[in-house]
């Protein structure tokens, strides 16, 4: 029995033997629980990296969406400004004194020049507005604020006029609206620093002069298709050759502007600055801020064409300087009046050594200080007469018509992720709203909006 046993042991270790180890079910459940533990990973991992996605893309739509929000925020603070402004300027009218415009109290031109202060009072940070606060003697806490500050992001203003600038939709007015626009041009490039510009080709390949580059402006934006200054003659600009065609009518931003032949890179950073298209057709000197433009209107309304001064580009520049710096010592931007103008430049000396008495003293006087003109000084400012009625077909001085207003706004701390929103837009006080039940909200109205 023995023999049996073992002979029947020996055989069945002999058959396991054949089958080998793989026929063995020991270790199956740890190959399962590695196998389901690599898969609860795998879509654990995966699962986790969706929701930070989602929280990511949550954060950063919310964040756009603020920023959106504030920017839009920022421009119906300007148009409060805007139209509070149009109020303060026709009650002043309606008293007849400009004394009465409370601007004018605080030494202001307009409301619109306390836009950053208003913009940082409202919509910066609550540590901002009780900064500013502060300043004006108002001590109060973060924290106390309510209904000014915000507690996440910032926004900015920065509202102009372009009423000082140059319109080139009025090549669409009258042939003497028309002849002064292209004369406006034609003493904008007048100094002889500009030559290189017309001197060699522009980047689309054109070489022209002055008068030619001051025609294709007017030609790009008018109505009928005849070259400017020459009855008869077509326009022959080869915009065929760049794959469009002129405008030929008013254009409606003045990025259009850099369409129009032989106005490249360079001759926009030079003169971009100088154009509207918004506005009316004369010059508010009251926003007048550049020597080029001063030196162009005393070259269009020289009562005398063969004044020394104007065939000396050195002598109009230090004019043209002297009558800026001197309305800037007066603590002004811009002029008044026409014949406040034409006075400073036709006795610049004068107006100089007035503003230095009053600021100064009298027992000072012009050669105290080195005045032009005095011994020592820089040099003596020859004096233009202009002519009053060429003057006032090109200038005005009155209220601003247009606001150029620039609202940024800014979200997050951190430089690398912080989310910027601008919005650019142009309000003219003289456009009428059809469309408004409010006949308070009739006049004035946005006339371009850009977001960015």
């Amino acid at each position: 029995m023995r023999r049996a046993a073992t002979a029947k042991y020996r055989l069945g270790l002999a058959r396991r033997r054949r089958r080998g180890p793989h026929f063995t079910q020991r270790g199956v459940a740890l190959i399962a629980v590695a196998l389901a533990i690599s898969v609860i990973t795998v879509l654990t991992t995966e699962f986790s990296t969706n929701m930070t996605t989602g929280h990511v893309a949550a954060a950063n739509h919310r964040d756009n969406m603020r920023a959106d929000f504030l920017a839009q925020s920022a421009m119906e603070v300007a148009e409060v400004l805007l139209r509070a402004q149009a109020e303060l300027g026709g009650a002043a009218d309606a008293q007849g004194q400009e004394g009465m415009n409370p601007m004018s109290m605080l030494g202001a031109g307009d409301i619109t020049e306390f836009s950053p202060m208003i913009a940082t009072a409202i919509g910066g940070s609550r540590e901002e507005s009780a900064a500013l606060a502060s300043t004006v003697g108002l001590p109060v806490e973060p924290d106390d604020l309510r209904g000014i500050g915000l507690e996440a992001g910032r926004f900015s203003l920065d509202i102009q006029s372009d009423d000082g600038k140059i319109n080139l939709n009025c090549a669409n007015g009258s042939d003497q609206t028309r002849q002064n626009l292209f004369a406006q041009l034609q003493a904008l490039f007048y100094f002889e620093a500009y030559d290189p510009v017309f001197r060699t080709r522009s980047a689309d390949g054109w070489t022209r002069t002055r008068e030619e580059q001051a025609a294709a402006m007017i030609d790009y934006v008018d109505t009928n298709q005849t070259r400017f200054g020459e009855r008869g003659v077509p326009q022959q600009y080869g915009y065929e050759e760049l794959g469009y065609e002129a405008k030929n009518h008013y254009v409606d931003t003045t990025r259009e502007l850099r369409l129009v032949r032989g106005v490249d890179e360079r001759f926009w950073t030079l003169f971009g600055d100088y154009f509207t298209i918004y506005g009316d057709c004369a010059i508010n000197l009251r926003e007048v801020s550049s020597p080029r433009v001063i030196a162009a209107i005393i070259l269009l309304a020289a009562d005398d064409d063969d004044h020394p001064a104007l065939s000396d580009e050195q002598e109009l520049w230090e004019l043209a300087q002297t009558v800026l710096e001197t309305q800037q010592l007066m603590g002004q931007v811009g002029f008044d009046s026409v014949d406040a103008f034409a006075a400073l430049v036709e006795d610049p000396e004068g107006g100089l050594e007035s503003v230095i008495a009053q600021q100064f003293g009298e027992e000072l006087g012009a050669e105290g200080l080195g005045a032009p003109g005095a011994e020592g000084g820089p040099g003596s400012v020859q004096g233009v007469t202009l002519d009053r009625e060429k003057l006032g077909e090109i200038v005005s001085a009155g209220e601003r018509q247009t606001y150029r207003v620039t609202a940024t706004a800014e979200l997050g701390e951190d430089e690398a992720v912080r989310i910027e929103r601008r919005v650019e837009g142009v309000w003219d006080t003289e456009t009428r709203n059809q469309n408004m039940r409010d006949p308070a909200y009739r006049q004035g109205s946005w006339v371009f909006w850009r977001e960015e």
